[in-house]
């Protein structure tokens, strides 16, 4: 398995790239893609890292020119030493074993629910190894111009902040708890929620 292929005794994690494809380019390969047709896809601007373009501080990922010309018969895992310290915001996809931890359920839709299973593999001391020749992809909605629609989630994002603050100010207390070794090479989790007039 992976774990035994890196070589590291664990806890580990291995993450993996995803991008986003224009509908009609995928289709045009019958949906299955190389990384040779995902650097030409980018090439033509059909192609691109997911959800970059609207936050690039959550999905953007270094060394993607690099990784797109790594051959195919390289080895397994790519060389790239990953720090969580100061990409707090760094959305990764990964897959490990059942004893990652849990999802924190009291974290509300699009305010982190995704981020906060990431900022606690870093404070429970999970190593990071990148797979090299995996990725994913999703298609873009032709009927809705190749753009996510982002409107309606804002709103929900909105009226669940009162919930998140209360979530977060919870989670911080726990990582120290459980985890008050790593509290330092992990990230700083002080920023303040700014509630709107309508929320609460």
């Amino acid at each position: 398995g992976l774990i035994e292929r890196s070589g590291e005794p664990g806890p580990n994690v291995f993450f993996y790239r995803i991008f986003e494809v224009e509908q009609a380019a995928a289709r045009a390969l019958d949906y299955t893609l190389a990384k040779d047709d995902l650097n030409e896809l980018i090439e033509r601007d059909t192609a691109r890292v997911f959800h970059v373009r609207e936050w690039p501080e959550g999905h953007s990922v270094a060394n993607l020119t690099r990784w797109l010309q790594e051959p195919e018969s390289s080895g397994l895992f790519y060389n790239m030493p990953v720090t969580l310290k100061e990409r707090k915001w760094w959305e990764f996809q990964f897959v490990g074993l059942r004893t990652v931890p849990l999802f924190d359920e009291h974290f509300p839709y699009r305010l982190d629910n995704n981020l906060q299973l990431r900022w606690e593999i870093c404070r429970a001391g999970y190593a990071m190894h990148a797979i090299n020749h995996l990725f994913v992809y999703h298609t873009l909605d032709e009927r809705r111009g190749n753009k996510d629609d982002l409107a309606a989630k804002t709103l929900v994002k909105e009226a669940n902040k009162p919930i998140y603050a209360e979530a977060l100010y919870g989670f911080k207390r726990r990582m120290d708890r459980l985890y008050p070794s790593t509290k330092e090479v992990c990230p700083t989790l002080d920023h303040k929620v700014k509630l709107n007039k309508h929320s609460g």
